[in-house]
């Protein structure tokens, strides 16, 4: 008889053992664990999430929504969705990743980070739910500030019913078109190749009559003119300047002589003004094929004759949205980054008098 009662015993403690491990993988649908709300629906009760009286005795805070469940210790993400009346509920969602909680922070629009990875905030009818986003490079990984649109070193990101990424578009030449215009436009970017629709790449928008006339009146495209040959001109990178807020140092390649560098046709179209009194390259400085030594500048020219052209030059007032023209075509900017060390020590800024 005792023998029976221990199985029996022992075969209920199974089944608990068993079902507690099946509820900690559960969502909890926490309208008995917080006080009562009059959802209107599932944006209302999101908006509202900050408000929302949790059981602590239950749930341990830690940041940006995420808790502890203080019984079995899963991580869970406090947010909303239709429980199974079809009823708007704060909900904790389980997260099934091994998210570093101290490192854990949001980097801008439905993008979060920790020191190992990269996630997206997925919205479903069922609530928000964490979600890693495999691919993306976290060292390189960067959001494009009030755009649906983040890059690395290997990839373009598109936010748009989930996180994709765009495979046409080129990343380190990539950046949103953001327009001056008043009303409603879809997200737009460009590279070196293509101008972006959403995530479609496109070389012709001349069926979109008003947005090609946008486009080129801000500067973004000129009208039949197409972007320069690589192969002959492209640019290294743009840098910005910590004193110097509206200064960038643009550092490029020709394969031509110097004595071919017509840096007077360097240009950037703006809206009203006209192009004679358009910026212009400003202390342009040679550099040797490596860039890491000045071979000529704008009083001296090179002495060597060669058949490829490195060379810098300061850009005021420089708007990295728009392309840049040139006697090649116009050209499309990288993303400014930090001056590197091999030319912070060769190129000094001076404001013109």
């Amino acid at each position: 008889m005792s023998r029976h009662i221990t199985i029996f015993f022992l075969l209920c403690s199974s089944y608990f053992i068993s079902c507690s491990s099946q509820n900690e993988q559960a969502d909890y649908f926490a309208n008995n664990q917080i006080e009562d709300n009059n959802w209107t629906g599932l944006r209302n009760c999101i908006e509202n999430l900050d408000s929302i009286k949790v059981d602590t005795l239950r749930w341990k805070p830690l940041k940006l929504n995420l808790y502890r469940n203080k019984k079995s210790g899963g991580l869970y993400y406090l947010t909303c969705g239709e429980d199974e009346n079809y009823t708007i509920q704060p909900t904790f969602r389980r997260v099934h990743h091994d998210i570093d909680v101290p490192t854990f922070q949001s980097i801008g629009g439905v993008f979060a980070a920790d020191k190992n990875a990269v996630y997206q905030y997925l919205t479903t009818r069922h609530g928000v739910q964490i979600a890693i986003i495999n691919k993306a490079h976290r060292e390189s990984f960067e959001v494009f500030p009030n755009t649906v649109y983040a890059r690395d070193k290997f990839n373009v990101y598109i936010s748009s019913n989930g996180v994709k990424i765009i495979p046409a578009a080129d990343p380190e030449t990539f950046i949103p078109i953001k327009l001056d215009n008043e009303g409603y436009s879809p997200p737009l970017a460009r590279d070196k190749h293509f101008i972006f629709i959403w995530d479609a790449a496109t070389r012709d928008i001349s069926d979109n009559d008003s947005l090609q006339k946008i486009l080129e009146r801000e500067g973004h495209i000129q009208s039949r003119t197409s972007f320069a040959d690589e192969s002959i001109i492209r640019v290294i990178g743009v840098y910005y300047l910590e004193d110097y807020p509206n200064v960038h140092l643009i550092e490029m390649e020709i394969a031509a002589p110097h004595s071919q560098v017509d840096l007077e046709s360097y240009t950037q179209a703006k809206e009203g003004i006209a192009h004679e009194n358009r910026q212009v390259p400003y202390a342009e400085v040679y550099l040797n094929s490596d860039g890491k030594k000045v071979i000529g500048d704008w009083v001296h020219a090179p002495e060597a004759v060669t058949f490829s052209t490195r060379f810098t030059f300061f850009f005021h007032f420089l708007d990295t949205n728009k392309p840049l023209q040139t006697s090649y075509g116009q050209i499309a900017l990288p993303y400014p980054k930090p001056m590197p060390a091999r030319l912070d020590t060769l190129i000094n800024y001076e404001a013109p008098e």
